[in-house]
């Protein structure tokens, strides 16, 4: 069984961090993130780095992405 925790686009920095520790704790699994459609510039930046910090420790990523490459989350 994977256990998996879900991350809304309203989540802070230091939220992340605490989020990178419960997977390098091996307390989860995994992730589940949202695209952040209300953000703005600069919070869409950060989201999308914090997006990038977490997904090499996760076994397991759901993504909630609109298609196409000027959405593109994790590839930028």
């Amino acid at each position: 069984m994977i256990k998996l925790f879900t991350i809304n686009t309203m989540r802070t920095t230091e939220e992340f961090n605490d989020y990178i520790k419960l997977l390098e704790e091996n307390v989860y699994d995994g992730v589940e993130i949202f695209y952040p459609y209300q953000a703005s510039k600069e919070d869409f930046d950060t989201y999308a780095n914090n997006v990038k910090r977490i997904q090499p420790l996760c076994k397991e990523m759901v993504l909630h992405l609109p298609f196409g490459l000027e959405n593109d989350l994790c590839n930028l």
